[in-house]
């Protein structure tokens, strides 16, 4: 493996990027690479306000159907994210200032821009 890391050295041998050019110069993944990075910083904050959105839920919405209708999935998807609403709401919110406001992890990993010249 290459000294440019694992995720470029997976990239080059799947033919994803140039063999001569890293994973964050490219045009095309350095974007892609930075919206993962920033998903993957924030993962964690967003799952424990989920979570935390979960404990609030009433017992009686969590019974699973006795009738024959609909399968448990569609009736506790149907049940779950309405009452996931603010929840899930806060995560975007917070997720639009984020994204704002990531400047310093756009420079720091792609030093500029894809092919930036210093």
């Amino acid at each position: 493996m290459s000294a440019s890391g694992s995720i470029n050295y997976v990239a080059r041998v799947l033919d994803l990027v140039d063999k001569r050019s890293r994973f964050l110069n490219s045009f095309t993944w350095a974007l892609p690479s930075v919206i993962a990075a920033n998903i993957w910083q924030m993962l964690g904050f967003y799952m424990i306000i989920i979570l935390r959105g979960c404990r609030i839920f009433p017992a009686i919405s969590m019974r699973p159907p006795r009738s024959t209708g609909p399968t448990r999935s569609a009736v506790s998807s149907a049940s779950t994210l309405p009452l996931l609403r603010p929840s899930l709401f806060l995560c975007f919110v917070i997720g639009m200032l984020n994204s704002v406001t990531s400047f310093d992890l756009v420079y720091v990993m792609t030093a500029g821009g894809p092919r930036a010249r210093h």
